[in-house]
Protein backbone atom coordinates (compact mmCIF):
# COMPACT_ATOMS: atom_id res chain seq x y z
CA UNK A 1 0.00 0.00 0.00
CA UNK A 2 1.52 3.47 -1.03
CA UNK A 3 1.31 6.90 0.64
CA UNK A 4 -2.06 7.58 -1.85
CA UNK A 5 -4.18 4.73 -0.18
CA UNK A 6 -2.65 5.89 3.08
CA UNK A 7 -3.98 9.05 2.75
CA UNK A 8 -7.45 8.30 1.19
CA UNK A 9 -8.30 6.01 3.84
CA UNK A 10 -7.45 8.36 6.54
CA UNK A 11 -9.03 10.94 5.11
CA UNK A 12 -12.25 9.21 4.15
CA UNK A 13 -12.49 7.30 7.57
CA UNK A 14 -13.86 4.27 5.40
CA UNK A 15 -16.65 5.83 3.92
CA UNK A 16 -15.79 6.54 0.08
CA UNK A 17 -19.43 7.94 -0.77
CA UNK A 18 -19.41 10.62 1.61
CA UNK A 19 -16.24 11.33 0.53
CA UNK A 20 -16.51 11.64 -2.62
CA UNK A 21 -19.79 13.85 -2.24
CA UNK A 22 -17.58 16.17 0.22
CA UNK A 23 -14.60 16.87 -1.97
CA UNK A 24 -16.88 17.14 -4.86
CA UNK A 25 -18.71 20.59 -3.31
CA UNK A 26 -15.23 21.46 -2.25
CA UNK A 27 -13.45 21.51 -5.68
CA UNK A 28 -16.52 23.03 -7.45
CA UNK A 29 -15.82 25.81 -5.18
CA UNK A 30 -12.71 25.76 -6.05
CA UNK A 31 -13.57 25.92 -9.82
CA UNK A 32 -15.59 28.79 -8.78
CA UNK A 33 -12.62 30.70 -7.78
CA UNK A 34 -13.54 30.20 -3.88
CA UNK A 35 -11.72 28.98 -1.08
CA UNK A 36 -13.91 28.14 1.58
CA UNK A 37 -11.25 25.37 3.62
CA UNK A 38 -7.59 26.98 2.90
CA UNK A 39 -6.52 24.63 5.99
CA UNK A 40 -7.59 21.81 3.55
CA UNK A 41 -5.96 22.74 0.33
CA UNK A 42 -4.76 26.42 -0.44
CA UNK A 43 -6.11 28.34 -3.08
CA UNK A 44 -2.70 27.81 -5.80
CA UNK A 45 -3.49 23.85 -5.64
CA UNK A 46 -6.31 23.88 -7.48
CA UNK A 47 -4.99 27.16 -10.32
CA UNK A 48 -6.13 27.86 -13.44
CA UNK A 49 -3.76 27.32 -16.17
CA UNK A 50 -3.80 27.85 -19.98
CA UNK A 51 -4.65 25.10 -22.22
CA UNK A 52 -0.80 25.72 -23.55
CA UNK A 53 0.71 25.27 -20.28
CA UNK A 54 -0.94 21.56 -19.65
CA UNK A 55 2.08 18.69 -19.29
CA UNK A 56 2.17 15.28 -19.68
CA UNK A 57 1.68 13.13 -16.20
CA UNK A 58 -0.52 15.71 -14.42
CA UNK A 59 -3.86 16.03 -13.44
CA UNK A 60 -6.53 18.49 -14.33
CA UNK A 61 -10.24 19.10 -14.29
CA UNK A 62 -11.11 20.21 -18.21
CA UNK A 63 -14.74 21.90 -19.01
CA UNK A 64 -14.87 20.80 -22.57
CA UNK A 65 -17.30 21.39 -25.21
CA UNK A 66 -19.17 18.09 -25.44
CA UNK A 67 -22.59 16.74 -25.98
CA UNK A 68 -22.09 14.66 -22.79
CA UNK A 69 -21.34 16.11 -19.04
CA UNK A 70 -19.27 13.38 -18.15
CA UNK A 71 -17.04 15.08 -21.18
CA UNK A 72 -17.98 18.37 -20.88
CA UNK A 73 -17.22 18.62 -16.99
CA UNK A 74 -13.60 15.99 -16.28
CA UNK A 75 -11.09 14.93 -13.92
CA UNK A 76 -8.08 13.52 -16.11
CA UNK A 77 -4.97 12.21 -15.69
CA UNK A 78 -3.01 13.80 -18.76
CA UNK A 79 -0.57 11.53 -20.49
CA UNK A 80 -0.45 12.41 -24.10
CA UNK A 81 -1.05 14.60 -26.94
CA UNK A 82 -0.50 14.52 -30.89
CA UNK A 83 -0.31 16.98 -33.35
CA UNK A 84 -1.24 16.82 -37.30
CA UNK A 85 -2.14 19.80 -39.48
CA UNK A 86 -2.70 22.11 -37.27
CA UNK A 87 -4.63 19.99 -34.98
CA UNK A 88 -3.82 18.98 -31.09
CA UNK A 89 -5.77 15.91 -30.03
CA UNK A 90 -4.89 15.41 -26.12
CA UNK A 91 -5.24 11.97 -24.22
CA UNK A 92 -6.37 11.34 -20.88
CA UNK A 93 -7.83 9.37 -18.33
CA UNK A 94 -11.53 10.46 -17.45
CA UNK A 95 -12.17 9.12 -14.40
CA UNK A 96 -15.89 9.96 -14.53
CA UNK A 97 -15.02 5.93 -16.06
CA UNK A 98 -13.73 4.66 -13.60
CA UNK A 99 -15.62 3.65 -10.09
CA UNK A 100 -14.60 4.53 -6.99
CA UNK A 101 -13.47 1.67 -5.78
CA UNK A 102 -10.65 0.94 -8.26
CA UNK A 103 -9.33 4.99 -8.91
CA UNK A 104 -6.63 4.98 -5.57
CA UNK A 105 -5.16 1.28 -6.83
CA UNK A 106 -4.64 3.00 -10.34
CA UNK A 107 -2.14 5.25 -9.54
CA UNK A 108 -0.96 4.48 -6.00
CA UNK A 109 2.30 2.72 -6.95
CA UNK A 110 3.03 5.69 -9.35
CA UNK A 111 3.93 8.24 -6.78
CA UNK A 112 6.52 8.09 -4.09
CA UNK A 113 4.87 10.99 -1.99
CA UNK A 114 2.29 13.74 -2.07
CA UNK A 115 4.59 16.27 -2.24
CA UNK A 116 6.61 16.86 -5.25
CA UNK A 117 4.79 17.35 -8.65
CA UNK A 118 7.02 16.30 -11.23
CA UNK A 119 7.24 12.71 -10.66
CA UNK A 120 5.80 11.00 -13.55
CA UNK A 121 8.41 10.85 -16.51
CA UNK A 122 7.98 9.22 -19.98
CA UNK A 123 4.37 8.46 -19.61
CA UNK A 124 2.48 7.64 -22.90
CA UNK A 125 -0.96 7.08 -24.19
CA UNK A 126 1.04 3.01 -24.67
CA UNK A 127 1.67 2.95 -20.78
CA UNK A 128 -1.18 4.25 -19.22
CA UNK A 129 -3.71 2.19 -21.60
CA UNK A 130 -1.64 -0.99 -20.25
CA UNK A 131 -1.71 -0.30 -17.01
CA UNK A 132 -5.86 0.23 -17.40
CA UNK A 133 -5.65 -2.76 -19.31
CA UNK A 134 -4.75 -4.75 -16.14
CA UNK A 135 -7.84 -3.58 -14.32
CA UNK A 136 -10.41 -3.87 -17.39
CA UNK A 137 -11.24 -0.02 -17.77
CA UNK A 138 -8.63 1.25 -20.82
CA UNK A 139 -12.04 2.67 -22.60
CA UNK A 140 -11.33 5.27 -19.53
CA UNK A 141 -8.06 6.57 -21.61
CA UNK A 142 -10.20 9.18 -24.12
CA UNK A 143 -9.09 11.56 -26.50
CA UNK A 144 -9.68 15.84 -26.44
CA UNK A 145 -9.71 18.36 -29.19
CA UNK A 146 -7.65 20.77 -27.20
CA UNK A 147 -9.20 23.59 -29.40
CA UNK A 148 -12.65 22.88 -27.38
CA UNK A 149 -10.88 22.91 -23.60
CA UNK A 150 -12.75 26.35 -22.49
CA UNK A 151 -11.37 25.93 -19.13
CA UNK A 152 -8.48 24.04 -17.45
CA UNK A 153 -7.18 23.55 -13.31
CA UNK A 154 -4.30 22.27 -13.18
CA UNK A 155 -4.26 19.92 -9.89
CA UNK A 156 -1.47 19.86 -7.76
CA UNK A 157 0.09 16.41 -6.34
CA UNK A 158 -1.09 17.47 -2.68
CA UNK A 159 -5.00 17.83 -3.00
CA UNK A 160 -4.82 14.62 -5.56
CA UNK A 161 -6.06 12.46 -3.03
CA UNK A 162 -9.53 14.72 -3.12
CA UNK A 163 -9.48 14.83 -6.59
CA UNK A 164 -9.48 11.47 -7.54
CA UNK A 165 -12.48 11.24 -5.50
CA UNK A 166 -14.33 13.79 -6.70
CA UNK A 167 -16.55 15.16 -10.02
CA UNK A 168 -18.72 17.78 -10.54
CA UNK A 169 -21.85 18.20 -9.28
CA UNK A 170 -24.09 17.36 -12.29
CA UNK A 171 -21.88 14.53 -12.73
CA UNK A 172 -24.01 11.64 -10.36
CA UNK A 173 -21.88 9.36 -9.65
CA UNK A 174 -23.88 6.16 -10.66
CA UNK A 175 -22.01 2.78 -9.77
CA UNK A 176 -24.75 1.06 -12.17
CA UNK A 177 -24.44 2.90 -15.25
CA UNK A 178 -20.29 2.46 -14.96
CA UNK A 179 -21.28 -1.07 -14.79
CA UNK A 180 -23.36 -1.97 -17.32
CA UNK A 181 -20.77 0.27 -19.51
CA UNK A 182 -18.27 -2.71 -18.47
CA UNK A 183 -20.27 -4.71 -19.63
CA UNK A 184 -20.84 -3.68 -23.22
CA UNK A 185 -17.29 -2.58 -23.92
CA UNK A 186 -16.18 -6.21 -22.97
CA UNK A 187 -18.14 -7.85 -25.47
CA UNK A 188 -15.85 -6.43 -27.77
CA UNK A 189 -12.80 -5.89 -25.50
CA UNK A 190 -10.63 -8.06 -28.05
CA UNK A 191 -11.37 -6.42 -31.16
CA UNK A 192 -11.33 -3.02 -30.12
CA UNK A 193 -8.03 -3.51 -28.40
CA UNK A 194 -6.89 -4.66 -32.12
CA UNK A 195 -8.58 -1.53 -33.22
CA UNK A 196 -6.86 0.53 -30.78
CA UNK A 197 -3.41 -0.12 -31.96
CA UNK A 198 -3.85 0.54 -35.81
CA UNK A 199 -6.08 3.38 -34.67
CA UNK A 200 -4.61 6.96 -36.11
CA UNK A 201 -5.44 10.56 -34.72
CA UNK A 202 -6.16 11.91 -37.81
CA UNK A 203 -8.99 8.94 -38.43
CA UNK A 204 -11.20 10.52 -35.43
CA UNK A 205 -12.06 13.69 -38.14
CA UNK A 206 -12.72 11.13 -40.94
CA UNK A 207 -16.09 10.93 -42.23
CA UNK A 208 -18.74 8.74 -40.73
CA UNK A 209 -18.44 6.37 -43.85
CA UNK A 210 -14.66 6.56 -43.72
CA UNK A 211 -14.82 5.43 -40.25
CA UNK A 212 -17.60 2.70 -40.76
CA UNK A 213 -15.25 1.28 -43.20
CA UNK A 214 -12.04 0.64 -41.05
CA UNK A 215 -13.61 0.30 -37.30
CA UNK A 216 -16.31 -2.07 -35.81
CA UNK A 217 -15.53 -1.82 -32.49
CA UNK A 218 -14.46 2.02 -32.04
CA UNK A 219 -17.06 2.89 -34.78
CA UNK A 220 -19.58 4.97 -32.58
CA UNK A 221 -17.13 6.36 -29.74
CA UNK A 222 -15.46 7.72 -33.32
CA UNK A 223 -18.25 8.81 -34.91
CA UNK A 224 -19.46 10.52 -31.39
CA UNK A 225 -16.32 12.65 -31.49
CA UNK A 226 -16.74 13.38 -35.14
CA UNK A 227 -20.15 14.88 -34.68
CA UNK A 228 -19.10 16.90 -31.60
CA UNK A 229 -16.43 18.08 -33.65
CA UNK A 230 -18.47 19.03 -36.25
CA UNK A 231 -20.85 20.91 -33.37
CA UNK A 232 -18.71 22.53 -31.17
CA UNK A 233 -15.29 22.65 -33.44
CA UNK A 234 -13.06 25.03 -34.23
Amino acid sequence: MGELIKVIRNQSKDNIVGYYKENTTLLYNYYRGINPHPDIAPKQEVKPTPVSKIQDGMFYFLVYQDESNWMKYSPIFFVDHKEFEGRIVGYGVNLNFIPLEIRASIFDEMFANLEEENQINGISFEKMYKRLLRVGYEYALVEYDMSRVERCFHISIRILPRFLYSSYPTNKYDPEKLYSIWLKKLEKRELRHQEIITQLSSDLYKTTEEIELKYDALSDHMKRFKRNHDKFGK
